[in-house]
This record gives C-alpha cells, sequence and structure tokens, in this order.
C-alpha cells in the first residue's frame, strides 16, 4: 500500500507538535520513522525526548539559517547546499541506499523549503514526491507556505479550535479565502493574483492554486491555447 504525503501548515498551529505525534504514533506501530528538521537545530526540546524513542531516528541539524526572505544573496546560497545535503541523506537513509538496512517507514520532514526561494522550494518538493512514488512510505511535511499545500495535495483538512472546519480538495477549500483568513490560514497567492485580473477585467478562472493553472487560464483568457 502506497503512503500519503500528510502537509501541515499554519502559523502557530501546532505543525511540529503534530508531525512528531504522527511520528511518535507510527513508531508504537512498530514502525520505523526519520526526522529531519531544518530550522530548528539539535537544542530543540522535542529532541532529548524523542531520542528515547524506540524505532525513531533523527538526523543532526547543527545550522539555522532562518527563513530566505531574511537571508542575503550569500546566506540563500549557503542554505542551499546545506539543506539539499540534509535533505539527500535523508532521502538515501529513509530508502535505505547504501546503508545495507531496510528503508524507513516514514520520513518526516520539519521545514525543508523554509530556508529556500521559489526554485530551490520546487526541486526539493519534486524529489519529496518522487521518494514517496518510488519507495510507498509516508511522508510528514511541516511547512510554511500553502503554496507547498496546493501543488502536493489533493485533499485539505481545517481545523478550527479542535473541530473540522473544511475537508475537501484544494480548489473547494481556497475557494473559501475570507473564511481562512479568519483562523490565520489563506489561499496561496497565486489565487490572490487571479482574483485581481478578474476584478481588473480579464477573464480569467478564479480558482487557480498552480502557477500552471494560472499560466493557462491566462493564456486563454489572451486568447492562446495552453502552453505544450
Amino acid at each position: 500500500m502506497t503512503g500519503l504525503i500528510h502537509i501541515y501548515h499554519g502559523d502557530g498551529k501546532g505543525k511540529t507538535t503534530a508531525a512528531i505525534g504522527s511520528a511518535v504514533r507510527a513508531a508504537g506501530r512498530g514502525k520505523r520513522v526519520l526526522i529531519a528538521r531544518f530550522l530548528k537545530t539539535d537544542d530543540s526540546g522535542e529532541v532529548t525526548g524523542l531520542a528515547h524513542v524506540p524505532g525513531i531516528t533523527l538526523l543532526p541539524c547543527d545550522r539555522n539559517f532562518g527563513f530566505s526572505w531574511e537571508m542575503s544573496a550569500v546566506q540563500r546560497k549557503a542554505a542551499a547546499v546545506y539543506y539539499d545535503n540534509l535533505l539527500r541523506m535523508a532521502w538515501e537513509m529513509a530508502a535505505g541506499l547504501g546503508t545495507g538496512v531496510p528503508g524507513y517507514d516514514m520520513l518526516v520532514l520539519d521545514e525543508p523549503t523554509a530556508g529556500l526561494d521559489p526554485k530551490g522550494r520546487d526541486e526539493i518538493l519534486g524529489e519529496i514526491s518522487l521518494l514517496r512514488e518510488k519507495t510507498g512510505m509516508t511522508i510528514v511535511l511541516v511547512s510554511h507556505s500553502m503554496e507547498d499545500v496546493a501543488n502536493y495535495v489533493n485533499r485539505i483538512i481545517v481545523m478550527n479550535k479542535g473541530s473540522v472546519m473544511f475537508d475537501d480538495e484544494p480548489k473547494r477549500v481556497f475557494a473559501h479565502g475570507k473564511e481562512l483568513e479568519a483562523v490565520g490560514l489563506a489561499a496561496p497567492q497565486v489565487t490572490y493574483i487571479m482574483q485581481t485580473l478578474k476584478e481588473a477585467g480579464l477573464a480569467v478562472e478564479t480558482d487557480a492554486t498552480t502557477l500552471t493553472e494560472a499560466r493557462d487560464s491566462i493564456l486563454a483568457a489572451c486568447g492562446h491555447g495552453k502552453e505544450k
């Protein structure tokens, strides 16, 4: 059975806490779990506790570059190299490549794209998706980016104060932009751009959630077919 890609999103929503909870539950069922953290170094509070949970392995993270929009060009370049190497290490360990031991059942990646520019983020997320397709493992991804959510999931569950607020495909959930904003979330930036273009008189689809969908809709509105 092929595992799922879980993406936990939302500022202050307990993303890492939820991911760790999933990891502990999986380990409790005899699954092998690998956790890689990209913003939190080894002095994070959860490290000590998780080190004593059988079945869970934590990759070390000794550098914190912060978020990409806070970095200089030199820092972004250094972060891209460091995070790419860390992700590849996680990939190889999770898949059991060159280790002589079986791969892991679950891979938890805590903020793997926070220090990357959009191009680097897309490359890493593409590799994550490919890893799932090749191995069938479950991947839990913690992310601040709603674009990550829009591009890599086919179902979104929005929780608010312990209750399910929305449970549907991305387009239907993101159509409730005002309600999402009221609970500290939002639609992808491209969705807002399409709504602005619509208000300006361009006959575009306002439910686009990815750049590809937006591009095709804009080309169609301008009298061109989809880009091949």
